[in-house]
């Protein structure tokens, strides 16, 4: 039987389980599975792995799996808990190598991480949607239940839909639940790839509040990189200016962008919820079939 030794983080409410390569013999997809399951596993909305780096200069490398088993490119919340997993909370910057590139972590403190998300990205060809070719996916209109919806895509690594509900601009969504919109945006045919889902209400000029369902998972408590597209697509649109506060139903997060060909940095809290040594096959004996 085999026992693994694993750790429970949260990020503003977003849970991960962390999780060094080691011996493992099962693949991760199905790792993730059975131990994000919150009925028969640990319980989490993702897996992170952690292992050796390929990378020149990189400190460590990780991989993202969601709680269905798919492998998610990038996640801000989930890069907060592992530079402090690593560090145990001492200042310090980490070069974190992910499926999406380099990323570097500072930790500021022994709560609080800044994270360099990248330079965002609005080019179509991150984020492939039907109709005529656009060179900046922002304001594009999408029809829903014979009603247009005007979404904001952004891709920091990930792809990200970031709709505006009820700011006052007229471009606001009709329906401001994540969950159905979500369910209508992840139409094959407009995000082949699937797309995490950001509601956004704008709360003041450097205040946005959030609702996100990201993909694999469904709605969460928080989502950092969603966060920043949320950010980046207000600040885009004019309805904000940096550095502004995104607050989610897990907490609240700060995000700095300075506009096109800059990069958007992600500051804000993680900490570890509990340690454990568990017993592999134990875990994995509960059924999750027809859920």
């Amino acid at each position: 039987m085999t026992r693994l030794s694993v750790s429970k983080w949260q990020g503003t409410g977003n849970d991960f389980v962390l999780l060094d390569d080691g011996e493992m013999r099962a693949s991760y997809d199905e790792v993730a599975r059975r131990l994000c399951d919150r009925r028969f596993g640990v319980g989490a909305d993702g897996l992170i792995v952690m292992l050796a780096p390929r990378a020149p200069g990189a400190d460590l490398a990780i991989r993202i799996f969601n709680a269905d088993g798919t492998e998610a490119e990038t996640c801000g919340n989930g890069l907060r808990c592992v530079a402090l997993a690593r560090t145990n909370g001492a200042r310090g910057a980490l070069a974190i190598e992910t499926t999406s590139g380099m990323v570097r972590a500072e930790v500021l403190d022994g709560a609080s991480v800044r994270v360099d998300m990248g330079e965002p990205s609005f080019a179509r060809r991150d984020i492939p949607m039907t109709g005529p070719p656009l060179a900046r996916a922002i304001g594009v209109p999408v029809e829903i239940a014979g009603e247009p919806v005007y979404v904001c895509g952004v891709s920091l690594g990930n792809p990200h839909c970031v709709v505006f509900a009820h700011d006052g601009a007229g471009n606001g969504a009709r329906a401001p639940d994540p969950q159905a919109l979500a369910a209508a945006l992840n139409d094959a045919s407009l995000f082949p790839r699937g797309v995490n889902v950001e509601v956004v209400t704008v709360c003041d000029r450097h205040g946005l509040a959030m609702r996100v369902w990201e993909r694999g998972v469904g709605e969460t408590w928080a989502c950092g990189s969603g966060a920043c597209a949320a950010a980046v697509a207000a600040i885009e649109t004019g309805r904000s200016g940096s550095p502004l506060r995104v607050a989610m139903r897990g907490g609240s997060v700060a995000v700095e962008w300075r506009g096109a060909g800059s990069h958007a940095f992600l500051t804000g809290p993680a900490a570890q919820t509990f340690r454990a040594e568990i017993e592999f096959d134990e875990i994995f004996s509960g059924s999750t079939e027809g859920r």
